[in-house]
């Protein structure tokens, strides 16, 4: 049984999350560095300890509701998008996944999929999401600034060197 979070609260926007991270079987250092670097704990409301409890709890709910399978089935995936009703929080979340599933630079098949499934459930779509302006976090004096916007983190679907590959391509 999957347990139950306040609806819109950080616990449920982070066990989003949570679900996300662990879609391809792995928890990378990639997507905890992100977290920090994109300041998303603080924009979901929850400390970096709260967010860890919000993980381990899910991993214990999916273990007992899947039998040890990481892979969540239609039923855990309802039950976890349940809890996040408002649609800016909604599109928020969607926008942080789609940043999640690419912080290793690779967008894995089990990523895509439940990023497809939950934005048909939400009824978004991508355009939605590249329409969201996240303000860029602040940073101190003479840092180099990061991604403008949390949508444009990575390109949907591209790394850097790809786009430089075509971009070299097109010019010879």
């Amino acid at each position: 049984m999957i347990r139950s979070y306040p609806r819109n609260g950080p616990e449920a926007l982070a066990r989003v999350l949570a679900m996300t991270m662990i879609t391809d079987a792995a928890v990378d250092d990639s997507e905890i560095e992100l977290f920090e670097r994109l300041r998303i704990f603080g924009m979901i409301g929850i400390s970096r300890a709260g967010f860890a409890q919000v993980l381990q709890d899910y991993c214990r709910d999916i273990d007992a509701t899947a039998g040890g399978r990481l892979a969540a089935s239609h039923d855990v995936v309802e039950a976890v998008i349940a809890d996040v009703k408002d649609p800016e929080k909604r599109l928020l979340a969607c926008a942080m996944m789609l940043s999640v599933c690419y912080a290793d630079g690779r967008l894995d098949e089990s990523e895509l999929a439940l990023m497809r499934y939950v934005l048909r459930r939400w009824n978004l779509t991508i355009e939605s999401l590249q329409a969201l302006d996240v303000a860029p976090p602040r940073r101190s004096p003479g840092e180099r600034p990061r991604a403008r916007h949390l949508r444009r983190e990575r390109r949907w679907g591209e790394d850097v060197g790809m786009r430089r590959r075509r971009s070299e391509t097109l010019v010879e």
